[in-house]
């Protein structure tokens, strides 16, 4: 019986998520094509501590994030007034170096503007902003370190 449980749990092990890469990666360049300032600043600083948190931040592959889009629209129509905003951010990271790849990561986030107090809207959207560059930073990071490499 003993045995028989050791076996299942050695064999769990093996099961799940696959071995992280041992790679170490930087953040190299990263441009956008909106006019949301904040979004470059945001995904640089979030990859680089998303990937120290995993301790995969150095010197390594350099890793190019490009803002693809931003598009915000108003969504619904809330209580009082209010005006459901929904923005939509779409990043590409690639993997430069001998064996580059590259993937799209898309995230959605939605945020209400007051009709009573206007003037919140620009620190909603920030927030929302904050939230989004954040998410697709963590996502990176588990994509850089968990997906597969393609073989050249």
């Amino acid at each position: 019986m003993e045995k028989a449980l050791l076996m299942t749990m050695l064999m769990a092990c093996h099961v799940g998520r696959p071995p992280p890469s041992s790679s170490v990666f930087s953040v190299g360049r990263v441009v956008g094509a909106t006019a949301e300032a904040s979004l470059e600043d945001g995904l640089e600083k979030g990859l680089s501590s998303a990937l120290a948190q995993r301790g995969a931040l150095g010197e390594g592959v350099p890793v190019d994030v490009s803002v693809l889009s931003f598009d915000r629209q108003v969504s619904g129509v809330g209580t009082s007034g209010d005006l459901v905003h929904t923005g939509t951010l779409t990043v590409e990271f690639y993997v430069r170096g001998p064996m580059p790849r590259r993937v799209v990561l898309a995230s959605q986030r939605s945020w209400l503007v007051s009709a009573a107090v206007p003037i919140d809207a620009a620190s909603e959207r920030a927030a929302a902003l904050a939230g989004l560059t954040g998410e697709l930073s963590k996502d990176a990071a588990e994509w850089l370190l968990y997906a597969p490499e393609e073989s050249p």
